[in-house]
């Protein structure tokens, strides 16, 4: 699902994605936690997991 990031965010392990507001992500839902999402920044191309609440659906439907 492609969503568009809300809030920047600093990752807090390895496996997080920092985020950067107003940039395109790829993301599909995390396997450990349903408040959490694993992606992709489109721009940079880093991966990781980042919290759900800190993008939106491109189509403008909340994730969260």
């Amino acid at each position: 699902m492609s969503e568009e990031t809300l809030y920047a965010y600093k990752s807090q392990c390895p496996e997080d994605l920092s985020l950067v507001e107003n940039i395109a992500i790829e993301a599909l839902p995390s396997k450990t936690d349903d408040d959490w999402l694993y992606g992709m920044d489109l721009k940079s191309g880093r991966m990781g997991t980042f919290p759900k609440a800190y993008v939106t659906d491109l189509e403008g439907e909340l994730s969260s």
